[in-house]
């Protein structure tokens, strides 16, 4: 894992706890890119972490469910974070 990596799941494991809904932290990395994948109950989670790491705030439709997702990139590509919410019903 690059530095970068690590760095972020520090920061990540810094927030984890004070972020409500919250569920899961999993972290995939090389040594030259890293992808952060978090899971949580809420929608309001979702936001929370998106404004707290300045990430891009959507919701992602699919054929019969929607839910809140927040992504970002970094290091032209090498760092990629997806923050997702629990799926709803139509």
């Amino acid at each position: 894992m690059n530095e970068h990596g690590r760095d972020l799941m520090r920061r990540m494991l810094g927030c984890f706890g004070m972020v409500p809904g919250a569920t899961s932290m999993s972290l995939t990395a090389s040594e030259r890119w890293a992808v952060l994948l978090v899971r949580t109950t809420s929608d309001e989670a979702v936001v929370a972490l998106s404004k707290r790491f300045g990430l891009t705030c959507n919701v992602r439709v699919d054929t019969q469910k929607w839910w809140h997702r927040a992504t970002g990139e970094a290091e032209q590509g090498l760092l990629q974070i997806v923050i997702a919410g629990p799926p709803h019903e139509d």
